[in-house]
């Protein structure tokens, strides 16, 4: 799915850490596990982080919604958050 995304620049580049994963975890009275993604420059970012600026409760974020559809068909259960971070210093 990444890949995907990457392909087609929807997002620039991405990153998969999964330091913290267990196969021994995935099974269904297997503990919970996280990973992250990340990725840069998603082409929504200008547009959730206005809706965001806004108040809007609707942001745009189609990689973790496509990435949390894919784990429902593949019957795991996930949630994730999105969080936004500037690579760039911008003074006050």
């Amino acid at each position: 799915i990444l890949e995907t995304f990457s392909a087609t620049k929807f997002i620039s580049k991405f990153k998969v850490d999964t330091l913290d994963l267990d196969a021994a975890y995935f099974s269904a009275d297997g503990p919970p596990t996280s990973f992250s993604f990340t990725f840069d420059s998603p082409a929504t970012l200008q547009a959730m982080l206005q809706m965001s600026g806004e108040g809007s409760r609707f942001k745009p974020d189609y990689v973790g919604l496509a990435l949390s559809a894919y784990f429902t068909q593949c019957s795991i259960s996930s949630d994730y958050a999105s969080y936004f971070v500037d690579t760039q210093y911008r003074p006050n």
